[in-house]
């Protein structure tokens, strides 16, 4: 039987631990979030610093690999996209390395149609991710007469495209260039709208955030008329599952047919009133390329909104500029 004093000793004793114990498990907790914590940021700089590292050295091989006259390439296969879209994809001729790029730049093509008294000139967006450079791809619209220009003829350089090259062809092109590009070292927020065709270097910079591992949250607005003008539409849905800070909304300008409409999309044109319906601010970059419309009212809408020009990036086409992307 203990005595009085070990009795008192006791309860000091559990009395103390019961004070005690709360103290020291918030303690505990706070450690094992503070070294939680010290780790997400370390392996945070040490992506970033990947990424810095990786444009680092995609700059130097840009430098060395480029070329600043023809070559010749060779159409490794044609695949339709979508309504009078195709993607062409590209190898060297000479099998040499190519030459890295920034998602979002173009190829000029050198093209020497049958029955015109001259080479013709041309600009195609490269469309995929700068990650595979064991070949080029770029996207191209069939171009129609303009509607009102009478007995205007079909675009020279994507009919020729269209109707005359196939696989086996080549083709002179020369390096990739253009100013229309993200960043991928940065870690900015990216807000992605295309309409038409000019979902082609916004392919490229979308498939570039994927496949380098940029967690920086994502937004694509893609406008179409229609279901059977969206360019790879699966393969835009498969990168939203795969990747959490992706998020896609397909903008209809024409209704479309029921069950066609996904709970995240909208029938509407892609413009800003959307932006502010949909995202939680404008502190992004913004990258847009479409057709005239789009490019007059999106970037002064923007800025209007408080958008910083220098985050607003842009790239229209039309009847002048719709054949050279």
């Amino acid at each position: 039987m203990m005595s009085i004093p070990e009795v008192v000793g006791l309860a000091i004793i559990t009395i103390a631990t019961a004070y005690a114990l709360p103290g020291f498990y918030f303690s505990l907790q706070r450690n094992v979030q503070e070294s939680r914590y010290q780790k997400e940021r370390l392996d945070l700089f040490r992506e970033r610093a990947r990424i810095q590292l990786d444009a680092e050295r995609t700059d130097r091989d840009r430098e060395l690999m480029s070329w600043n006259s023809w070559r010749k390439f060779t159409i490794d296969k044609k695949v339709k996209e979508a309504d009078n879209i195709c993607s062409v994809y590209l190898v060297a001729h000479d099998e040499k390395s190519l030459a890295p790029y920034l998602p979002g730049q173009f190829l000029t093509f050198n093209l020497r149609i049958p029955g015109q008294p001259k080479p013709v000139t041309r600009c195609y967006s490269l469309s995929d991710s700068p990650d595979d450079l064991s070949r080029y791809r770029v996207t191209i619209k069939r171009l129609a007469p303009p509607a009102d220009v009478a007995d205007a003829p079909p675009g020279r350089g994507s009919s020729f495209f269209h109707d005359d090259l196939g696989e086996g062809d080549i083709v002179d092109v020369k390096a990739p260039a253009g100013q229309f590009h993200i960043d991928p070292s940065s870690d900015q927020p990216v807000v992605l709208v295309a309409g038409g065709v000019g979902i082609s270097p916004v392919l490229s910079m979308l498939n570039a955030i994927s496949t380098s591992g940029d967690h920086r949250e994502t937004w694509l607005f893609y406008g179409v008329r229609k279901p059977s003008e969206l360019v790879q539409f699966n393969h835009l849905q498969e990168l939203e599952r795969l990747h959490p800070n992706i998020r896609i909304v397909i903008c209809y300008s024409q209704p479309v047919p029921d069950g066609t409409l996904r709970d995240q999309d909208h029938v509407g044109h892609a413009s800003v009133e959307l932006f502010k319906q949909r995202l939680p601010s404008n502190n992004y970059g913004f990258y847009v390329c479409g057709p005239p419309p789009m490019m007059e009212a999106l970037p002064r809408d923007l800025e209007t909104w408080g958008v910083p020009a220098s985050d607003i990036h842009f790239e229209a086409f039309g009847p002048a500029r719709a054949d050279s992307i």
